[in-house]
């Protein structure tokens, strides 16, 4: 596959992105930012067009954070995980689909309730 052929990949992501809702825009050939519409920076992620780690050098779409997302030729699914893990539906997080919020906060350790002594 080309150079040239990567970056009609990531064109066709950010489009059919843009159709689904997601707010998506081309940063280099093989580099898409998508967000949920309003810009919310915790919505918003760069995708990145690469080769399989120890493959057959076929593209995978990966998170920035490693996970891969889809095979990079297979658009429609990279768009339904993209908008799932970014633009959650109200009641993921009782379906499962998506982590519930974080309850507590990391900076606050944790203590354990001791019986017989005051919180």
């Amino acid at each position: 596959m080309t150079n040239y052929d990567v970056h009609l990949l990531a064109e066709k992501l950010a489009d059919d992105c843009a159709k689904a809702g997601l707010e998506a825009e081309v940063l280099a050939p093989t580099r898409v930012r998508v967000g949920a519409p309003g810009g919310h920076a915790s919505r918003t992620d760069t995708v990145r067009c690469m080769p399989v780690p120890h493959g057959d050098e076929s593209l995978m779409w990966w998170w920035s954070w490693g996970e891969p997302i889809s095979p990079a030729t297979q658009i429609p699914d990279a768009v339904r995980v993209i908008s799932r893990v970014l633009f959650p539906p109200p009641d993921a997080a009782t379906s499962g689909d998506v982590l519930p919020p974080r309850t507590t906060d990391r900076a606050t350790p944790h203590r354990p309730r001791v019986p017989g002594r005051p919180d």
